[in-house]
């Protein structure tokens, strides 16, 4: 009688032992490394073979790789750690940080390792991902890559801005606006430079600088701005938060959005679209999973991502008596 093999597939019965990584790659009917891959390095195979072999893992009842197991074989802690600029508390309240640790938390799942939200240390351990990093900060970790903020010497992952604040730019001039508003933050200078740099000779500016991120301080920026410059149509928030904030602000002084002052931010976190913000889309989440995978993989960093302006209701045409 001739012996044959079972046919490779997911279908393969379930072995009444705990099933194993070899058992996976067996009913997969691919080599026990590549079945290892599509748990811990998924730039290192195709999406259809990693979908075959997590399907047996399903069907076998697999969970993955022990990750203690497996830093134990390293010699190294399995985790990687994220970083705030104002502490571990911001990582839970910004919109943009949870959206950020959302895909960072969904990379960490799919390749069997845990995840620490460290806050806003100077010496980091392991894997490290620092979250709109100050830019004079003394930041140092043996494995770091910082997000949406750069500090010397290490690798970051970026969103587009200069493209989106130029859109931005033409937007608000083609609405027939002619003075502006740029409201930054305090420890943060690239985007607002990049959006006053847009505008260039297009017409006045006035940069107001607040302290925070937080929405009382994009309110407390735009009554500020417009205060100095009654002249102003336009505000253009280099976060959403402060752009929401800002609403408040012309709202405060008795005018309107958009019929008086135009407001439009950048990041489009979810509350912006149910309040009508226009603002730059930046995929944070997206841009959390990718990190994670280039730190696990020490693949390269990619490219800015696209940051698409969305256009809503909070920018329309300039009146003719504020736009002068």
């Amino acid at each position: 009688m001739t012996e044959t093999s079972p046919t490779p597939g997911p279908r393969a019965r379930k072995p009444e032992r705990g099933a194993t990584l070899r058992d996976v790659a067996g009913a997969a009917g691919v080599s026990i490394a590549t079945a290892s891959y599509a748990f811990n390095r998924i730039d290192r195979i195709a999406p259809p073979t990693r979908e075959r072999v997590l399907a047996a893992a399903r069907e076998l009842g697999y969970a993955g790789p022990d990750p203690q197991a497996r830093a134990l074989r390293r010699g190294a802690v399995a985790t990687v750690s994220v970083l705030g600029q104002e502490g571990t508390a911001e990582l839970w309240a910004r919109p943009t940080a949870a959206l950020f640790c959302q895909g960072v938390a969904t990379a960490c799942d799919r390749t069997g390792v845990a995840l620490n939200l460290a806050g806003d240390v100077v010496q980091a351990s392991g894997p490290t991902l620092a979250f709109r990093p100050r830019p004079d900060g003394e930041l140092t970790s043996s494995r770091l890559i910082t997000i949406d903020g750069e500090i010397h010497g290490y690798p970051s992952i970026t969103a587009d801005i200069e493209l989106a604040a130029h859109e931005l730019a033409v937007h608000l001039w083609d609405l027939g606006h002619r003075r502006l508003a740029v409201i930054g933050w305090e420890g943060e200078t690239e985007r607002a430079t990049q959006v006053a740099r847009a505008w260039r000779s297009r017409g006045p500016l006035v940069a107001v600088r607040p302290p925070g991120l937080a929405r009382g301080d994009g309110e407390v920026a735009a009554v500020a701005a417009l205060q100095e410059d009654p002249g102003i149509t336009a505000i253009v928030a280099v976060a959403d938060e402060l752009a929401l904030g800002a609403i408040d602000g012309v709202a405060r002084l008795g005018r309107s959005v958009p019929t008086d002052v135009s407001v439009a931010g950048i990041d489009d976190v979810p509350e912006a679209r149910l309040r009508g913000l226009t603002t730059a889309f930046v995929p944070y989440e997206q841009m959390g999973q990718l990190a994670t995978t280039v730190l696990l993989s020490g693949s390269a960093v990619p490219p800015p991502f696209p940051a698409p302006l969305t256009i809503r209701s909070t920018t329309g045409r300039a009146t003719p008596s504020a736009s002068g």
